[in-house]
């Protein structure tokens, strides 16, 4: 979460005042989660991927139509979930462009077919192995154990998809396609979970009967499962990666925008901040 000086709020506010400690620490802050949607999501993007972050950090937070103009949430997670959904569909823009690797597509309805009956939990765990998150990540997010885990995907996923659960290695588990996350994720109904009431049930915060209400929802609704997973993996990425490296952060956020691009009534512009810190 924002570290040393500011709490969320105070930060995003900073950041739409054009403090430019606030927008140096949001990027501190947020870089390293940044930097694994694109590594993990888009791997094929990694020649250029310094410059395609440093675009990311304009179009999806400050340019119009960026997070620092449009968000109206509260809650950090609300924001990183929001910008989550912004990095993807920007690097599948881009990745359409180019000439990604040919992968094995797993279509929608082979997805519903693969989840359809089963518990929300091993929905959860199927969702995560798909997404080739690493097998001791996701025992640890979901809190299971390993052993436990592997018989659960292997009376799940046929024979054909395969599972190598240990190395998460095997070619023949066909990777979730990005563009499928942001289709699922466009199909988000007013009945649907939302980002704060999943949060608090994950922290344990929420009534009994709204939790029974969620996962009975979410059971049937690839939307929801996908908001669940995104919010987990993000609230386990957050804690675990390392702090991003502060020159690389002051490199970036000096050339992130060569442009002005919100301004505020005094007619600085974040570009400015940035460059001057």
């Amino acid at each position: 979460m924002p570290r040393r000086n500011f709490t969320f709020h105070e930060m995003l506010e900073g950041c739409r005042e054009g403090d430019p400690s606030a927008c140096l620490q949001l990027v501190q802050s947020y870089l390293p989660l940044l930097e694994f949607w694109v590594d993990h999501y888009f791997p094929w993007l990694s020649p250029g991927r310094d410059q395609l972050i440093r675009e990311l950090l304009g179009t999806t937070l400050v340019k119009p139509g960026g997070l620092l103009t449009t968000f109206q949430g509260t809650w950090e997670r609300e924001f990183l979930f929001e910008w989550r959904r912004l990095t993807l569909e920007g690097c599948y823009a881009r990745a359409i462009l180019g000439n990604p690797p040919a992968t094995s597509p797993l279509r929608r309805d082979e997805l519903a077919r693969l989840l359809k009956n089963s518990p929300l939990l091993h929905q959860e765990l199927i969702w995560f192995h798909l997404c080739h998150i690493p097998a001791e990540e996701v025992v640890h997010i979901l809190s299971m154990r390993s052993e436990v885990a592997e018989p659960i995907l292997a009376k799940a996923l046929p024979s054909d998809i395969g599972l190598k659960w240990a190395s998460q290695s095997d070619e023949r588990i066909p990777l979730m396609p990005p563009q499928l996350l942001i289709e699922i994720d466009s199909e988000r109904g007013d009945d649907c979970v939302s980002v704060k009431l999943w949060s608090k049930i994950i922290d344990g915060q929420a009534l009994w009967s709204e939790r029974e209400k969620a996962d009975g929802h979410t059971t049937n609704c690839l939307c929801c499962l996908s908001t669940l997973t995104a919010l987990k993996e993000t609230i386990f990425k957050l804690r675990t990666l390392p702090g991003a490296d502060p020159l690389q952060v002051q490199k970036i956020v000096a050339t992130a925008w060569d442009r002005p691009a919100v301004k505020k009534s005094s007619g600085i512009t974040l570009a400015r901040l940035f460059k001057k810190a």
